[in-house]
């Protein structure tokens, strides 16, 4: 949560220091819709740490646990806490993102941009994919299902 505010701060900053620009390059916007993009922004850089540190192996025995000296159950609780932590932020980043099209363009501009890759070299339609499948994953590993069906939870996190 501390990383996101620190990165939010940043990039309002920079947005604000730029702001005429940013409303002139298009005038149907307003300073929310460009807080919204920035919110967005941020949620995704903070979603990629969290998601990046949750991939670390965390299985009973393993090397980089045993080196560490972390007991393994506190290194499961770690996982699955940065777990849902990248999965929520990754997801509310691709929304912020779907408004912000939707409010600069409606929402045809919205799905255009989605399914079209971006003049950077951006791949929103892979980042959809991907939200997507974090969401079975999270919805695999919700404890209830994991009691119920330990194969789906284990067959998600092995897909």
């Amino acid at each position: 949560a501390l990383q996101f505010v620190f990165i939010l701060r940043s990039f309002l900053t920079s947005a604000w220091a730029r702001r005429s620009a940013l409303l002139a390059s298009h005038p149907s916007l307003t300073w929310g819709d460009i807080v919204v993009e920035q919110v967005a922004f941020s949620l995704g850089a903070a979603g990629l740490i969290a998601a990046l540190a949750a991939l670390l192996p965390v299985s009973k025995g393993g090397p980089l646990v045993t080196a560490l000296g972390i007991p393994s159950n506190e290194a499961l609780r770690f996982h699955a806490h940065l777990g849902r932590a990248g999965v929520w932020a990754l997801t509310a980043h691709g929304l912020g993102y779907v408004v912000f099209w939707a409010r600069r363009g409606g929402a045809s501009d919205a799905l255009m941009t989605l399914t079209t890759r971006q003049p950077r070299g951006i791949n929103n339609c892979a980042g959809l994919v991907s939200t997507l499948g974090s969401l079975l994953l999270a919805a695999a590993a919700h404890p209830g299902v994991r009691r119920l069906s330990y194969r789906a939870f284990y067959y998600a996190h092995v897909l």
